[in-house]
């Protein structure tokens, strides 16, 4: 039914919410749809894991929205190693502790706020590679 009233549309959209799943448009992006917005922590959709199926919180229908597929556009491409649930892949260990150590200086910046007591150092240090 949903494909029929699609296809007499000029343009579809993946990313509403249809049967309580969506398409997800980019992990590090707390809103899909207006006013449609999702747990969110650390700059990324907080995901959980049922039945090998990625699920998002949505504050909108307040309750768990599946995904069909997960986008890492972007800076969060590492991501990808984090969310993987295969066998075979030969640098996961490295990409864990990566992602590890992320979540760690996420956190440090945004809750100590370091950024404005270190500014002066990020500043010398991009002029010194203008010259």
């Amino acid at each position: 039914d949903w494909i029929k009233e699609q296809r007499k549309k000029s343009y579809s959209s993946i990313i509403g919410v249809k049967n309580n799943s969506t398409f997800d448009i980019n992990i590090g992006v707390q809103h899909q749809e207006v006013l449609d917005n999702y747990k969110f922590k650390y700059g990324r959709k907080v995901v959980t894991w049922e039945n090998n199926f990625p699920f998002c919180y949505s504050y909108k229908y307040n309750t768990k929205i599946r995904f069909h597929l997960l986008h890492f556009q972007g800076p969060a491409k590492y991501l990808m190693a984090h969310f993987y649930k295969g066998n075979n892949f030969s640098n996961k260990i490295f990409y864990d502790i990566k992602f590890f150590m992320l979540n760690i200086l996420a956190y440090i910046y945004k809750t100590l706020r370091i950024r404005y007591r270190f500014a002066w150092i990020f500043k010398i240090i991009f002029k010194f590679n203008k010259k």
